[in-house]
């Protein structure tokens, strides 16, 4: 039996030491990895995400 799918990308560290998200074939660099400024800004795209589809960089 497959896995459930997860309703939203997740973050994922970059060898910069950085955050990334990637949506929509895009990559979103959101700060240091595990920093609350990058949780933060991955919650607030995540959100533009669910309403809206893509966010503008």
């Amino acid at each position: 039996m497959a896995r459930p799918k997860s309703k939203a990308p997740g973050r994922q560290f970059h060898l910069s030491g950085w955050s990334v998200v990637t949506i929509g074939g895009r990559d979103f660099y959101l700060g240091p990895h595990d920093s609350p400024e990058s949780i933060a800004r991955h919650a607030v795209l995540i959100g533009i995400y669910q309403a809206n589809g893509l966010p503008h960089p």
